[in-house]
């Protein structure tokens, strides 16, 4: 829960893109690497997935959410493939190497925040950035009626 309260102020202060005093909580791409690589070294050594890491860098402080993995599968190797152009977080695909069941996949990583610094999977990341909004057959039949007139 505290990861979703504080991924819920980071993502408010970026807003939808890197307009100008949100960037401050978009981390340069040599962080978000070394985040990311941080945050995959800990799932080789068989750290669970939704945690906090705490680095030997005092100044980076990590928070997972990677709720795709599956239980028990072991990530055998890892190669970040580089950056993707997205609005607001830092965006990184990596290529994962699994066992236990054996597959090769690419993954996108979203990297936001300064202290700490957010790692989401992908999913996880439009979950949280999607919790909120009423998906069209579940708009409420009063604001329904409200949108016809």
């Amino acid at each position: 829960m505290r990861l979703v309260a504080h991924a819920l102020l980071a993502l408010c202060a970026i807003g939808c893109g890197r307009r100008a005093g949100n960037e401050r909580f978009v981390p340069s791409e040599a962080t978000a690497r070394r985040a990311l690589g941080a945050v995959l070294e800990a799932w080789k050594a068989g750290e669970p997935a939704d945690r906090t890491i705490r680095l030997a860098d005092p100044t980076l402080n990590l928070e997972v959410a990677d709720t795709a993995r599956r239980p028990g599968q072991r990530l055998v190797e890892y190669e970040i493939l580089g950056e993707v152009s997205a609005e607001g977080p830092r965006c990184l695909v990596v290529r994962l190497r699994l066992e236990a069941p054996r597959e090769e996949i690419e993954v996108l990583y979203y990297l936001v925040g300064i202290d700490p610094l957010f790692v989401f999977r992908q999913e996880d990341y439009e979950l949280l950035t999607h919790w909120e909004m009423a998906m069209p057959d579940e708009v409420p039949t009063g604001l329904a009626e409200d949108r016809q007139q």
